[in-house]
This record gives C-alpha cells, sequence and structure tokens, in this order.
C-alpha cells in the first residue's frame, strides 16, 4: 500500500515482495468475482524514484469483457432426485460470473453426493462459450464413483472415558452409507459433551473395498471440580459457596455434585445426579435432593424435598423433560406476626407435590455463553390433591432467547418470558404467595430493586384499631411478562472482560388485572403498577475463575417518585 500517516501501525509504505506477487493474484481474483473471468495481469513494473528513497509500482491489467452466465447444466447424475440436486445451484442464467459462486455450487454437489454415500465424488465446472455474445456456458461434470460404507469407528486418546461414551455421540454408525455432514457434525457432538480438551474426526481408507474409517481422537480434560469460593453481591451481601462436582463420573458421562451457598438471601443445600442416557437408551434420567432457604423482600420461603425426572431428545435441539418434585415449604415474616393475619391463606405453606412437562428447542452455538442461535422452551407444572398436594395450583411458562453476532464479535441478545398461575381446583383461593411471580432485579428487569415490580396488598399492622397506617406487603403476580435486550461488546479479550449496554421492560400483574403491553412512558405514578416498567442502563462483565462477574447500572426511563433513579447491582452469573 502507499505509505500514510499510520504506516507504522499498518505496515503501509513497505514493500513485500510476497505480497507483491499475491497481488497479481488478487487483482485476477477481484475480477473473477465480478464478472470478468478472463481478466489477468499482463504486466507489472517495480520502479525506484530517481533519488532511491522510494518506489513506483505499475499492474497493466486486460480486463476482457463482462460476462454472464448462459445455460447451467448437469452430466454424469446417477442421483434420482435430480431436481432437488439442481435446486443447490445458485448460479443462474444472466447473472455475471462469479467464480466464488461457482466453487460454491461444486462443494454443495460434492456435500449432496457425500450424504448419500459417495465420499470420493468429483465435480468438474466445465466453461464454454455461450451462444450469446460475451456469456459462458456452465456444465457441472460429475464423476459420483462407488457408494462407501462406514468400516469400523476408532477412537484414541480416552484413557478414563468409556468408550461408549464417546461412540453413542458419533452421528454414523459401522456398517451404514457414509454421511459426510454427519461425520463433520459429529466433531462437535463430542467437544459439546464438555469431558474433552480437543476433538478431532477425521477419515481414512479402510483394508476393505469402498470402506471408510472414522477417527475419533480426543484429549480428555478434568472433569472434577472442587471449588470453595466467597464473593459479595450489592443484594445478597457475602456469599460463601462450596460444591464438589464431576461432570464424567468413572468415565460414564454422568453427571455428579454435591453443593452448598450461604449469603443474606438465600442458603441452598443440593446433590443431584444426572445421567443424559440412562442405561444406554435415549432416555435422560435426573435425581436431586435439596433444603432451600430464600430471604424476599416482606417474607422468608423454607423448603425440603427432591426432584425425579426423565427427558427423551426427538431429535438432538429438540428435547421433553418430565420432572416429578416433592417438597415441604415453609413460609415466615419475621417479627410482623400480624401480617399472617391480615393475609390469610396466601402465606400459608405445605407439601407440594408437582409435575412439571417441559419442551425444549435449543439451536444455540453455546449452552453457556452463546453469541448464535436461539432457544424456545415451554413448561407445564401441575400441583394438585389427586397426586398429594397441599398447595394446588398449575402454571403455564414460556421462555423465547435469541442471540446474533453482529460484527467485531459484538454480541446481540434477546429475551422475552411469559408466564401465568392460577388455582384451577379452587378459583376463590389464592396461589401460595412463594409461586408467584416477582419481578425486578438483575436476573429480571435491571433497573429496579429486586422483586420490587408487581402488585402489593395494603393492610394495617394493628388489628385493634383500623385507622393505624397502612403498610404494603408485595404479594407476587399471577401474571409475568419481562423482556430483555442487550448488545455486548469486547473490551480486553485476553482478560475475558467485556462491557454491556441494555434495556429491559416487565411487569408482574395479579389475576384482576390485564396483562398491560403499555409502557410507564405514557402512564401516570397511579397507572404504573399496571403497566410495562422500563428501564436502560449499561455495565461491565468479567468471566473470572469463580463465574461470570456482572457490574451493572440500570435507570429507570419513567420512575415513581419512591423509586431510585439509579441501581446498581453486583451479581454472579449469565442474566440469560
Amino acid at each position: 500500500r502507499e505509505s500514510s500517516l499510520l504506516g507504522l501501525l499498518s505496515g503501509a509504505g513497505e514493500y513485500k515482495e510476497e505480497e507483491f506477487k499475491r497481488d497479481i493474484q488478487r487483482i485476477s481474483a477481484w475480477y473473477s468475482e465480478n464478472g470478468y473471468p478472463d481478466a489477468r495481469v499482463i504486466d507489472s513494473q517495480v520502479q525506484l524514484s530517481e533519488d532511491r528513497s522510494s518506489m513506483y509500482i505499475t499492474f497493466k491489467v486486460e480486463e476482457g469483457k463482462y460476462t454472464t452466465i448462459g445455460n447451467v447444466d448437469l452430466s454424469g447424475n446417477t442421483l434420482e432426485d435430480e431436481e432437488e440436486l439442481k435446486k443447490l445451484i445458485s448460479i443462474e442464467a444472466g447473472q455475471g460470473f462469479k467464480l466464488s459462486q461457482l466453487f460454491e455450487d461444486v462443494k454443495k454437489i460434492q456435500d449432496y453426493y457425500g450424504d448419500r454415500g459417495y465420499a470420493y465424488a468429483q465435480v468438474e465446472p466445465r466453461r464454454r462459450p455461450g451462444a450469446s455474445p460475451n456469456t459462458i456456458d456452465v456444465a457441472f461434470d460429475i464423476n459420483p464413483g462407488e457408494p462407501v460404507h462406514i468400516g469400523k469407528i476408532i477412537i484414541s486418546g480416552n484413557q478414563k472415558t468409556e468408550d461408549k461414551v464417546i461412540r453413542r455421540e458419533i452421528l454414523v454408525q459401522e456398517g451404514q452409507l457414509y454421511h459426510g455432514n454427519k461425520v463433520k457434525l459429529s466433531e462437535a457432538s463430542v467437544q459439546r459433551t464438555g469431558y474433552f480438551e480437543k476433538v478431532s474426526v477425521t477419515t481414512q481408507a479402510a483394508k476393505e473395498p469402498n470402506t471408510i474409517d472414522v477417527l475419533v481422537e480426543v484429549t480428555e480434560r478434568s472433569t472434577g471440580q472442587f471449588q470453595i469460593g466467597a464473593g459479595f453481591s450489592s443484594s445478597e451481601s457475602f456469599i460463601g459457596t462450596l460444591q464438589i462436582s464431576y461432570d464424567n463420573f468413572l468415565g460414564r458421562g454422568h453427571f455428579l455434585s454435591a453443593q452448598g451457598t450461604i449469603s443474606k438471601l438465600r442458603q441452598l443445600f443440593n446433590v443431584q445426579f444426572f445421567d443424559p442416557y440412562f442405561v444406554d437408551s435415549k432416555w435422560r434420567f435426573r435425581i436431586s435432593f435439596f433444603n432451600y432457604e430464600y430471604v424476599y423482600t416482606d417474607f422468608t420461603r423454607e423448603s425440603f424435598g427432591g426432584n425425579l425426572g426423565f427427558g427423551y431428545p426427538f431429535t438432538r435441539d429438540l428435547i421433553l423433560d418430565l420432572t416429578y418434585t416433592i417438597e415441604n415449604v415453609d413460609v415466615s415474616t419475621g417479627s410482623f406476626g400480624s401480617k399472617q393475619r391480615n393475609l390469610g391463606s396466601i402465606l400459608e405453606g405445605g407439601r407440594t407435590s408437582a409435575i412439571n412437562a417441559t419442551i425444549t428447542w435449543d439451536k444455540r452455538n453455546n449452552r453457556i455463553m452463546p453469541s448464535e442461535g436461539f432457544m424456545l422452551q415451554g413448561s407445564i407444572d401441575v400441583a394438585d390433591e389427586y397426586i398429594g398436594s397441599e398447595n394446588e395450583y398449575i402454571r403455564f411458562l414460556g421462555r423465547a432467547r435469541a442471540y446474533a453476532t453482529i460484527f467485531w464479535d459484538i454480541v446481540l441478545k434477546f429475551n422475552l418470558e411469559l408466564g401465568y398461575i392460577a388455582n384451577w381446583n379452587a378459583p376463590d383461593k389464592e396461589v401460595p404467595i412463594f409461586e408467584r411471580f416477582f419481578v425486578g432485579g438483575p436476573n429480571s428487569v435491571r433497573g429496579f430493586e429486586r422483586s420490587s415490580l408487581g402488585p402489593t396488598r395494603s393492610f394495617t399492622t394493628n388489628v385493634v384499631d383500623p385507622t393505624s397506617t397502612l403498610t404494603n406487603f408485595e404479594i407476587g403476580g399471577n401474571k409475568e411478562i419481562v423482556f430483555n435486550a442487550e448488545v455486548e461488546i469486547p473490551i480486553i479479550k485476553s482478560m475475558n472482560i467485556s462491557g454491556v449496554v441494555f434495556f429491559d421492560m416487565g411487569n408482574a400483574y395479579n389475576e384482576d388485572q390485564d396483562l398491560s403491553l403499555k409502557i410507564d412512558w405514557f402512564a401516570s405514578d397511579d397507572e404504573k403498577d399496571s403497566v410495562m416498567r422500563s428501564a436502560m442502563g449499561f455495565g461491565f462483565r468479567w468471566m473470572s475463575p469463580m463465574g461470570l462477574l456482572r457490574f451493572e447500572w440500570g435507570f429507570p426511563l419513567a420512575a415513581k417518585k419512591d423509586e431510585d433513579p439509579v441501581v446498581f447491582e453486583f451479581s454472579i452469573g449469565n442474566a440469560f
């Protein structure tokens, strides 16, 4: 390139012989991409200036004529579905010639044959002058060869992981017809287990004719973890965590963990076991036992119990999970005992026996830190006296998330959550407060205090004197809607530090309120409890050894008089 003020950084102005030779090829390639397949550099000169302080470079180009595509044909095809094959070809009559598009179509045809057993199919794009001036006819000459079958699947590099744990992630089987795309996807499938640092899936000719072996080479990583940590959150104060987990327990692909977390807001003790291929079938099995305490703004929920679940993948991305939960729940309101008398059955605890069904369609490229794809999820929970539950309700939840990398590794993210809960056997009896929806906070609508959005109920703390001061008690909603949009921008990639700009909306609504989509910008203070609350803000994130640390400042866009104009949150873990 010509010299410039930024030359010291970009290298502009410095002559490089190898780059000069490549530039000749680049010029021809550019012309081939823009309708001039016969263009070529017929001469190139490098001359020194008289004072020998600089160089002059000249490329002499013979462009030829602008050329369009004439007829497009196939020859040598041995497959019955030729019409499907023709649909793969993107070049069309009348469009300008583009060399890369021609090569892309060659690869599509080869892949099409490769997915039907023809591992060694060759496609030759032949060009000849068209019937009209300045046109080129293109014929894709196919030599499919013989169908090839999978011979052996040879696995190496696994010291502790059983072969079957790897083999069940391979998308082809011994004896099947070769399928090129499934062989390629097998590498990502094995890598997705998380048990290996490196996975390589290649092929080689087998000893038997028309047979190909699949070679799977893995490098194992340590899958047992012992973590003990401490941290601080603006909402939870001190957080202490102890966790022992095995992602690949005994090399069988099972997950086993025991966890304890203590903070100002929660105490959690949990033991769980998960088998993604229960008794070597496609069924997934999960069991856990827990003791859980969570401090809400106006009450504390304590529970102990367990889960038993089975799941089945209809495809690798579409999974149905069925879970049975039994737990005993206790609700306390601290020193404000009169709340129990004023709020009645909404604060009653008891036994919950519930069945959950969840369907998930997950096309994200990474389950932990996604940057492309989407995830759709719907679930239904039923707690009923016929299955031994004292707390009765039916709950519907829907969740949609989408991710896209815009440019420079900047990721655009969207999240939408909808929820509804009701007591279907006794519509006049309220849903227990600990199963209702509470909106607001770092994992919901940022810019508002934790659980501060949604219905409240007023009561007098002095039941003898009804004229005493009224107190608001947060009771949560029967319905919720939460929308999040954010842009995550890498700042220091080497340290896994990024910035984020976000816009959030949402609220929780009582049974007698409509699920309003009106935004609080256009509402009075009296109306804001029943419309969508909104906020925007910014933050910083660091993927530390403890996990993802989030520092976020949220600003309500139409704050009420009693709300803070800015809310800072420090939390651990991904928002969505």
